[in-house]
């Protein structure tokens, strides 16, 4: 393809646009989506990101791990 799209689990996915989404929350200073090899279960998307404060549990969808280096 000459985009970027993606296709993930039978949706076709521009990880820029996401990208572009998660930059918008105002705790995000800078941010990257990556697509990756999940093995036999396909790919998927992982979001990388700077933050200016640490979120709270409540603010993190159930599916987003943080990852810290405190």
């Amino acid at each position: 393809r000459r985009d970027d799209q993606v296709k993930i689990r039978g949706f076709r996915v521009e990880p820029d646009e996401v990208g572009t989404v998660l930059a918008r929350h105002p705790a995000v200073k800078d941010c990257v989506v990556l697509v990756k090899s999940d093995g036999p279960k396909g790919k998927r998307l992982v979001g990388l990101s700077a933050i200016s404060k640490r979120p709270s549990k409540e603010l993190l969808p159930a599916l987003f791990s943080p990852i810290t280096t405190e």
